[in-house]
C-alpha cells in the first residue's frame, strides 16, 4: 500500500468487465514520499494505452496531473 494523506492507495489496482481488465493503475513512490499514479485504458487483449498520470506531494497533496495525449 502506499499513504497519500490519509489515503491508502494498492500500488497495482485494476477494473474487470465481462470483457477483462478495462483500467489499470500503477503507483510509484520516491525517496522523498512523492507518488505518481499512473492510469492505462485496455483497448484490446494486450495492448494497454495511456491514460493519466497524477504526481502527489508527500503530504497527500495533489501536485500536477496530466491527461490524455
Amino acid at each position: 500500500m502506499c499513504f497519500l494523506g490519509r489515503l491508502r492507495i494498492p500500488v497495482i489496482a485494476s477494473y474487470f468487465s465481462t470483457w477483462g481488465v478495462v483500467y489499470s493503475f500503477q503507483t510509484k513512490s520516491n525517496a522523498q514520499g512523492q507518488s505518481t499514479i499512473t492510469a492505462w485504458h485496455a483497448i484490446r487483449a494486450n495492448k494497454e494505452d495511456w491514460v493519466a498520470k497524477l504526481e502527489w506531494a508527500p503530504g497527500g497533496v495533489l501536485g500536477h496531473t496530466v491527461i490524455g495525449l
